[in-house]
């Protein structure tokens, strides 16, 4: 019994004495990082000046500005993203930019390679930052290098190559090193410029499904209405996911020509469809289209006479209209819609 206690007791001390280590570590790196945004914080009061002078003023050439040191180019980076981020000026960004390529480039180059994950990552948002397409060779390497690359690392390389216009990212996307998620995708193409996309839209047959999904999502963000032929062509898909988000991207758009689209999507075996197509009435400004609405309000989803309810709601004279589908429908679904929509009183 006395060596059991003994033996805890030794135990309980050691695990005193490791938090007591583990704790005075961290204390020791606050105290070090304190000090370190202090240097930081002073070097960009003592070189305020200075900096507006060469970004703003022009009055220097900022070689004196160079940062020497780890702190000063904290501070450095810092100011730039500031400057940057709440200065608009075209002199002041292409300063920005030509200062970063120029100093910042040795270093940033050194991080890539860095064995801390977070100044690698930290590292390519900064190269995005300053648009420092002159280490697009070092982001190359990097992907086809054997080193082992986190998903975030290269979904951020995807998006250098995308910001940069560099076409064969479409193919690196199709084909990632690791599987990359719908939302990345979304990011990837949202830094893309408009020849760009096109080249992912004339390569549409060749896209893996969430490349598809993510293009049809962002196609739609971009609200141009040159979009519309290639979202219709996916409305004959087998694929129901998306048929539904090219329809979403049709209603995002906000314009509609071909009207057959609703009427087919409103006689749909999913709701879905029929959902989209009492949205896509709200959008085709058409009063043909009353009587697929008023058979919405009966349909079978909450979700699709709701929808219909909330369009009949939004046309000219909408109050009359539900108001007559309370005295004359026999479906008590649609006259409980209706009613609901009166009583809230948004309907013109």
């Amino acid at each position: 019994m006395t060596t059991i206690i003994l033996i805890m007791s030794v135990g309980i001390g050691a695990l005193l004495l490791i938090l007591f280590g583990f704790v005075a570590y961290l204390s020791f790196k606050r105290i070090q990082q304190n000090r370190e945004e202090e240097k930081v914080a002073h070097y960009m009061e003592t070189y305020a000046k200075d900096w507006e002078d060469f970004l703003i003023n022009g009055s220097n050439d900022g070689q004196f500005l160079v940062p020497k040191t780890k702190v000063a180019h904290r501070a450095v980076e810092k100011l730039l993203l500031t400057y940057k981020q709440n200065i608009y000026s075209e002199n002041t960004e292409d300063a920005i930019y030509l200062f970063a390529d120029k100093h910042l480039q040795d270093r940033y180059r050194k991080l890539l390679y860095s064995s801390k994950w977070s100044e690698r990552v930290n590292t390519l948002y900064r190269i995005m930052d300053f648009r420092m397409e002159s280490l697009l060779p070092d982001i190359r390497a990097l992907l086809v290098s054997e080193r082992a690359l986190s998903r975030v690392e290269i979904v951020q390389m995807y998006k250098l190559l995308a910001f940069f216009e560099q076409e064969d990212v479409i193919g690196l996307m199709n084909d990632p090193e690791v599987p990359l998620h719908e939302h990345d995708i979304h990011g990837i193409i949202y830094v893309m410029n408009e020849e760009l996309v096109q080249k992912c839209i004339q390569a549409k047959t060749d896209l893996t499904r969430p490349f598809t999904l993510a293009l049809l999502d962002m196609v739609g963000q971009r609200r141009n209405t040159d979009y519309l032929f290639f979202l219709e062509s996916y409305l004959e898909s087998t694929d129901l996911e998306i048929r539904i988000r090219a329809l979403k991207a049709l209603y995002t758009i906000g314009f509609i020509y071909n009207k057959q689209i609703i009427i087919d999507s409103a006689n749909s075996d999913h709701w879905e469809e029929r959902l989209m197509a009492a949205k896509l009435i709200r959008i085709a400004g058409d009063d043909t289209f009353l009587p697929i609405l008023r058979k919405l309000m009966e349909d079978t989803s909450w979700h699709v006479r709701r929808e219909a309810a909330v369009t009949i709601s939004k046309q000219q004279g909408g109050r009359d209209i539900l108001e007559g589908i309370i005295s004359s429908s026999k479906d008590p679904f649609a006259v409980d819609m209706a009613t609901e929509m009166v009583e809230r009183g948004s309907a013109s």
